[in-house]
């Protein structure tokens, strides 16, 4: 998506493989998307299954599992929400500088020992959330853990 609005809703991605940023989804300039109600599984790509550049972003309600990339989520940029998603796997979630994102419910479980469930270089807001492993902060978190 390039400059835009819109939504993926009900949908399930499965055994994607890719050479970019993004396996399943990437989403970049000044978007504003709703991912719902995701399945994405088993999938590999160079950064991420869903790769968020400078666009505002709600994931809710979805499931990503066995991700063979560096992360499951990548965030550049932007004032993103993630609520009531289940992360299998470590390093789910990684917060670049100039990304805001808001997790409110979020499970990551199966991570391996030593990794992170979550990396944040940016501003990070949690509420509710339930993390196997650490948080690794160099950047600021604005509520408390």
């Amino acid at each position: 998506m390039s400059s835009s609005s819109g939504a993926i809703a009900n949908s399930t991605f499965d055994g994607n493989d890719a050479n970019g940023h993004a396996a399943d989804i990437c989403i970049d300039e000044n978007s504003v998307v709703s991912l719902y109600n995701l399945t994405i599984t088993n999938t590999k790509a160079s950064e991420s299954s869903i790769y968020v550049d400078d666009s505002n972003v709600t994931v809710s309600k979805s499931q990503i599992k066995n991700w063979q990339s560096d992360n499951a989520i990548v965030f550049n940029n932007g004032n993103s929400t993630v609520i009531d998603t289940n992360m299998t796997g470590a390093k789910a979630v990684l917060i670049n500088t100039g990304a805001e994102v808001h997790l409110t419910n979020v499970i990551n479980d199966g991570a391996d020992a030593g990794e992170y469930s979550v990396y944040n270089n940016g501003k990070l807001y949690l509420n509710k959330n339930n993390f196997t492993n650490v948080i690794v902060n160099v950047g600021t978190i604005e509520t408390p853990t």
